[in-house]
């Protein structure tokens, strides 16, 4: 399992690089905000759509939230930029994070990134268990 530590950002980042290079730190911070669950990005046509949304789906009560949004021309960016932020690459793979943030502890995500022709252009971020470290009424694991 890779460790690492991240900014918690309570706002999508924007401007170029920042709105790419910060997104993963972005998002991570916003689902240990939520708890266990699961982010995906939703598009309905990737090449006509002007923006990807982004919607996290608790582990308990299946209500979809949409936490961001990003111009469609970043996506596969998006992608690759998670791909290297979890050590597997830009173009697919699967991990296992711990990842500490600062105020909330450590959070345990698994990812599936996918950013090939062959494979097709897709992430898959799943928290597995928070431990705020500050409230063990909180932690929790899914």
């Amino acid at each position: 399992m890779n460790e690492t530590a991240i900014e918690n950002l309570s706002e999508q980042p924007t401007g170029s690089p920042n709105s790419i290079a910060l997104f993963p730190d972005f998002i991570l911070s916003a689902m240990a905000r939520r708890g266990p669950g699961v982010v995906e990005p939703i598009h309905l046509d990737l090449v006509r759509a002007p923006a990807t949304r982004w919607v996290f789906q608790p582990a308990k009560s299946g209500e979809v939230e949409t936490i961001a949004e990003t111009p469609r021309p970043h996506f596969r960016a998006l992608l690759a930029r998670f791909g290297l932020f979890c050590g597997i690459g830009p173009y697919g793979g699967e991990a296992e994070l711990s990842v500490a943030i600062p105020g909330s502890g450590l959070h345990h995500y698994s990812i599936v990134h996918c950013n090939t022709q062959q494979s097709g252009f897709t992430v898959r971020i799943r928290l597995h268990s928070v431990h705020t470290h500050t409230n063990p009424e909180f932690d929790r694991d899914v």
